[in-house]
């Protein structure tokens, strides 16, 4: 799986969300295991260093994470709430938690996000990581992304490795795990019997952005 060899996947599906948070629709996601992901994060986004990335958590592993959680706790679902982090998780996770040693975290069920919650199902049972390392999709110094083709631009910026929605995902092809190619890859999957959109293809065929 890509997030678990080291990529940074954003992900793109139905509407925009309403709030002060990404909560699937619009989101990155990368493995929260080693700490330094977050250095690479905020290099390609061109964010500050003491701005906090978060975790996203399914609820049936909540409690394992969070030692003041309860399934009562519904702001949770919208990432605005702080909760203090188990031992476990601060030694398995340490991306996600400040150094106060609490986190701010989604805690997502299936009913929430279907799409978004299996992602992370797959990913949470292939590796046993409980948490993943969450943040908006969206270009540097600019508001989260609105289109598929702002989206796609996100992603010839090189500020992420994959770029999934519903029904394709497309990337740039990597040298190795940890050094990134810097070519974009026309290597695209889509469930479509069509193939994929139209503005995809004239997107994925075109020169890439060379702007920081």
């Amino acid at each position: 799986m890509a997030i678990d060899n080291g990529a940074v996947v954003g992900l793109f599906q139905g509407r925009m969300e309403y709030g002060p948070r990404a909560l699937g629709n619009r989101s990155i996601l990368a493995r929260a295991t080693d700490v330094g992901i977050n250095d690479d994060l905020n290099r390609r986004l061109s964010r500050s260093e003491f701005m906090p990335f978060a975790p996203v958590t399914l609820a049936e592993h909540a409690a394992d994470c969070y030692v003041d959680w309860t399934p009562r706790e519904l702001m949770s679902r919208h990432m605005t709430s702080c909760y203090t982090c188990t031992p476990r998780m601060r030694r398995e996770t340490p991306a996600v938690v400040h150094v106060d040693g609490t986190a701010r975290p989604q805690i997502i069920r299936r009913d929430d996000n279907p799409f978004y919650y299996d992602i992370v199902n797959a990913y949470s049972q292939r590796t046993g990581d409980r948490d993943t390392d969450q943040y908006e999709l969206q270009r540097t110094r600019a508001p989260i992304v609105c289109t598929p083709e702002q989206a796609v631009d996100v992603l010839t910026r090189s500020a992420i490795d994959l770029l999934v929605m519903p029904r394709s995902w497309c990337g740039r092809r990597p040298r190795s795990v940890l050094t990134r190619s810097a070519e974009l890859s026309t290597t695209l999957h889509s469930d479509a019997v069509t193939g994929p959109p139209h503005w995809l293809r004239s997107v994925l065929t075109s020169r890439p952005s060379t702007r920081a």
